[in-house]
């Protein structure tokens, strides 16, 4: 359970920081990781990074 308010918690300062709703920033979260099939956030970070995204 808390990995669970630790995610919270970041989407609610990525929200705060992109001024977006948590909402927002979740939905395109998925979105993402449904469009480069990760299924989990580590897989969507590592393929960013790998990217240069980031």
């Amino acid at each position: 359970m808390g990995h669970f308010w630790a995610d919270i918690n970041r989407l609610a300062e990525v929200a705060e920081r992109l001024s977006r709703s948590v909402k927002t920033v979740s939905s395109q979260n998925m979105t993402a990781m449904r469009k480069l099939k990760a299924k989990f956030n580590q897989e969507l970070m590592a393929f960013c990074q790998n990217s240069g995204v980031f």
